[in-house]
């Protein structure tokens, strides 16, 4: 697998550099290298949209031409560079192998993957106060909350993850949340999800609730304990970044019972419909509504260490130590756990070809 310096090297060392999708991604691969030369190199952008073809987008300081994908056949001959930059290159990839438009393989980058790697280096970097007990005893319960909604079996790889939870919290409580212990009617939302099987989004709701009502930390059924929890007990409350500018409960999250930042989150959910007025799904992330809500406690999307009142933001290594666009495990002297992103909400398509990526950065 390439690293960032290759990409860079590559492209420096090309006649040019194509840029496949002109979106918010392409946006963000614009921002990081500005002011390099690398920028410099970019000779036009390729889209499938064709309205957008004959226009331009702005790279730097200049404009460059957004043109038909067919233009790739030209890469090879013209010894020029292509860099995917839409956030689903999978799709993309299997989309120019089916029209024969996919160049050889030292002459194409995926700017997720590089991004992911710019990431990492940055989570990395990332500390945490010497002492993160701010209070004089543990206040969170020993229980460890879990959901698992619509009656199937809980997945092999899952429950090996989850066996994690006896081997380094031993004297913890570890509870299970299903249709038969807990009301999924109690809101609109969680209930429509249910209704459509949709099961990654009921426990959105659920996970608030039953953290607000019982007090303990909650886990996502495909988070791995890499360590102890009893540290992160002695606070009122807890999340983590997930990347800078997200926050994720999925990845764990505690408090005290009766916390109000907790409740306030959770009925945020009442002003929310799984189900949209034309009938389609609201399919938006958690994390979403999460960080969105935050942000107006005070939250900064700096990914760093904070506090709002008594509701403590971890940075992403505390909870997350794999990272979501690499997909490979890298683990800070801090690091808790590792939430594996088998997002159950997608196709299975789409996680095979991430598990056979994840396989291949992992065995670098």
């Amino acid at each position: 697998m390439y690293t960032v310096e290759d990409f860079v090297r590559r492209a420096m060392a090309s006649r040019g550099l194509i840029c496949y999708g002109t979106g918010k991604r392409f946006q963000v691969f614009v921002e990081h290298f500005r002011g390099t030369q690398v920028l410099d190199k970019v000779a036009f952008c390729v889209d499938r949209d064709a309205g957008l073809h004959g226009s331009q987008v702005s790279v730097g300081d200049r404009m460059v031409d957004v043109l038909p994908i067919e233009l790739l056949t030209e890469i090879k001959e013209r010894g020029m560079v292509l860099l995917i930059t839409n956030v689903r290159y999978q799709d993309v990839l299997s989309d120019l192998s089916a029209k024969r438009l996919l160049p050889a393989e030292e002459d194409y980058f995926c700017f997720t993957h590089l991004y992911g790697m710019i990431l990492e280096e940055q989570a990395m970097a990332k500390s945490i106060p010497v002492d993160c007990r701010l209070t004089g005893n543990a206040v969170i319960p020993k229980v460890i909350h879990y959901c698992w909604f619509g009656r199937n079996p809980i997945p092999e790889h899952y429950k090996r993850w989850m066996e994690s939870w006896h081997t380094y919290c031993p004297d913890y409580e570890i509870r299970e949340w299903n249709e038969d212990n807990y009301d999924i009617t109690k809101n609109q939302y969680m209930y429509e999800a249910y209704q459509h099987k949709k099961w990654g989004f009921v426990p959105d709701y659920a996970r608030l609730d039953i953290i607000y009502e019982h007090g303990g930390i909650y886990l996502d059924t495909d988070v791995e304990l890499v360590g102890n929890l009893d540290d992160l007990r002695y606070q009122m409350g807890f999340a983590g970044f997930e990347r800078p500018g997200l926050i994720n409960l999925g990845l764990g999250f505690g408090a005290v019972k009766g916390l109000p930042i907790i409740r306030r989150m959770r009925d945020a959910y009442n002003d929310l419909c799984f189900v949209q007025q034309d009938g389609s799904l609201n399919l938006t992330a958690s994390p979403v509504y999460q960080t969105d809500f935050l942000l107006r406690e005070g939250l900064n999307l700096n990914g760093e260490y904070q506090k709002l009142g008594d509701f403590v933001i971890y940075p992403e290594k505390m909870l997350s130590g794999k990272c979501p666009y690499t997909r490979r495990v890298r683990l800070a002297p801090y690091t808790k756990s590792i939430h594996h992103f088998d997002a159950s909400w997608v196709d299975d398509a789409w996680k095979e070809r991430n598990r056979r990526f994840e396989a291949e950065m992992n065995a670098k």
